[in-house]
């Protein structure tokens, strides 16, 4: 599981500042920018985002501690949150999938629900075939559509389809 310590940043010609207010606690998933604290010196307060968007596990400070540039205010689980993402997907697709799938089969639909949305994937012809024959093997074309960005057949979408499509028909 990848651990990440959130540190304070640069906090301009200060050498300590003060913990005035907790902004998350243990257990609170978070995006990468959101707040985490506020600090507070003698002439301003600032707030301390997130480095990482991740799963709180542990607070490294309290109301009212000293902090410097580097000390850690976090330590968040990455995987956590990715897990809760994917299973937020998963719920998400469920109910309008009228086949039984196999669980590749499913975790391939959830992946590209996860990268193209609830309402494409459900407008997508890889939903529309699955919910008549889910071992139609012309879904795999169908995964190959969603390829693209800004208009552009990107590499890395490519690469995503076709691991999708291997995940997808694979026994």
């Amino acid at each position: 599981m990848a651990i990440i310590e959130v540190k304070v940043p640069d906090i301009g010609d200060f050498d300590e500042v003060a913990v005035i207010e907790l902004m998350v606690k243990v257990g609170d998933a978070v995006k990468a920018e959101q707040s985490l604290i506020t600090v507070e010196s003698d002439k301003a307060s600032m707030e301390i985002p997130s480095s990482h968007a991740g799963v709180v596990k542990e607070l490294k400070v309290a109301l009212g501690d000293k902090v410097k540039e580097g000390d850690v205010v976090t330590q968040q689980r990455a995987d956590e949150l990715a897990k809760f993402i994917i299973d937020q997907f998963a719920v998400s697709i469920t109910p309008f999938i009228l086949k039984p799938l196999t669980e590749n089969q499913f975790s391939a639909c959830v992946s590209l629900a996860y990268n193209i949305g609830t309402g494409g994937f459900k407008r997508s012809s890889v939903f529309k075939k699955l919910n008549v024959n889910p071992n139609d093997a012309t879904i795999a074309d169908s995964f190959r559509l969603w390829n693209k960005g800004g208009g552009k057949v990107l590499k890395g979408l490519v690469t995503r389809r076709e691991a999708e499509i291997q995940l997808y028909f694979k026994s």
